[in-house]
């Protein structure tokens, strides 16, 4: 317990986000030396706590439907009210404005010391969550408030049945969202473990994320341990 909190607190701080001594990168300057780079990446990490809370609520409601569309539907009645409100929504909505007006100078700032691949994934991922949360938020708040998992999976079919890039855009934002989780946690596990644990603990909360995308994308595509899809059809006409 006492590790955990000492890993928030570094989080909180900003410790550990490609200033290790152990990368041997030097110090930056230019947009993030204008805006107090610390600051700019303790706002990022708080915004980040909040996205990821509802993030993991959102993706354990969406593998439910793996077992069952009657399953999923259940779990998602159980977690809306949580997020679903006039207290969490208007939270949520200002920490993803955070969490990408930071991110946008955390990369641009760190453009000239993007040279390993993990650097590299971290920072592009970061842009497409950007873009899909922008596209997603708009469409859920505007277009599609209260959709269920079966509605927006192609109904009775799946999206296998009914080709869509819903399939892949959806399924790219699971994965990207755990490989900069991953790449960020590797930041600040480094600060207290050696290099290569950090790396390791990074790669396989890589692994889990593809695990998990690949479950969910295949309960997108009509995939589910017990299919009663049929039945909901059934009880939606």
């Amino acid at each position: 317990m006492a590790t955990a909190v000492t890993f928030l607190v570094s989080a909180l701080r900003g410790k550990g986000y490609g200033q290790s001594p152990k990368d041997n990168k030097p110090q930056r300057s230019g947009i993030l030396g204008a805006l107090r780079s610390q600051e700019v990446l303790r706002a990022h990490r708080l915004s980040a706590l909040v996205l990821l809370t509802f993030a993991l609520l959102h993706i354990a409601n969406h593998l439910s439907a793996f077992w069952s569309i009657e399953i999923n539907l259940a779990v998602m009645r159980s977690v809306q009210p949580i997020y679903q409100n006039a207290v969490a929504e208007p939270i949520l909505i200002v920490a993803l404005l955070i969490q990408m007006i930071t991110g946008l100078c955390l990369f641009w700032d760190d453009r000239r010391y993007r040279v390993r691949w993990l650097d590299k994934i971290q920072a592009y991922s970061g842009l497409y969550l950007s873009a899909y949360f922008v596209i997603h938020g708009a469409a859920t708040i505007f277009l599609a408030r209260g959709i269920t998992f079966y509605e927006a999976s192609g109904g009775k079919e799946g999206l296998l049945q009914d080709p869509s890039v819903f399939l892949s855009y959806y399924s790219l934002a699971v994965f990207a969202l755990f490989v900069h989780t991953a790449r960020a946690l590797r930041n600040i596990l480094i600060s207290h473990w050696s290099q290569r644990t950090a790396e390791k603990l990074a790669y396989a909360l890589m692994v889990i994320g593809f695990v998990t995308t690949t479950t969910i994308a295949m309960a997108l595509s009509g995939v589910h341990l017990h299919n009663n899809r049929d039945r909901i059809a059934v009880q939606r006409r």
